[in-house]
């Protein structure tokens, strides 16, 4: 997409992702960069993604992952995803409600708008996305959450989970085979 820097984080070891990135650039280039594990971000027994390390503005960065625990650090920036098993199907849209969520995103910036507004915005309208929130586990609630690292912290609080189901089923006729 033309204004959008798209980098492609993956938990994934570069052995193991390289082969799937070059299939992905076969009919063109889809990612500007690639980010594999790193000892400076995985971390087990969960890992976490703080797009505040790749040094770029907060207000037009957003994180597409199928993982809570990847996103607890940056919330407001993310966009939950179910899992992707390789192949298209009309009846899981959620990559092509993520495509169109990231299109008003761009339109958005371009009338000044942040991620952070553009995906709460997306979330009220609820055709591509909807609010969803985790609870803190009930084992955690009487913890001094301020004196444990924020990587120990479970994923909690509001996130946006874009939804499996088409805008509209005709659109899905232009995005599987």
């Amino acid at each position: 997409m033309k204004n959008l820097e798209i980098v492609l984080w993956t938990a994934s070891t570069k052995e193991t992702a390289s082969c799937v990135v070059e299939q992905l650039h076969e009919s063109g280039l889809v990612f500007d960069d690639t980010i594999f594990r790193s000892k400076l971000w995985f971390t087990e027994p969960v890992h976490s993604k703080d797009l505040r390390l790749l040094g770029r503005d907060m207000d037009r960065v957003v994180l597409v992952d199928n993982s809570a625990n990847c996103c607890k650090l940056n919330p407001l920036n993310a966009i939950l995803i179910e899992d992707f098993h390789g192949f298209r199907h009309e009846e899981d849209a959620a990559l092509v409600n993520v495509y169109y969520m990231v299109e008003a995103l761009i339109k958005f910036a371009e009338e000044g708008t942040s991620v952070q507004e553009g995906l709460q915005r997306l979330a009220m309208e609820g055709h591509l996305c909807r609010t969803i929130t985790y609870p803190m586990p009930e084992m955690w609630r009487n913890l001094p959450l301020s004196e444990i690292p924020p990587l120990k912290v479970p994923p909690h609080g509001k996130f946006v989970r874009a939804n499996t189901a088409p805008p509209s089923r005709s659109i899905m006729k232009y995005w599987s085979y």
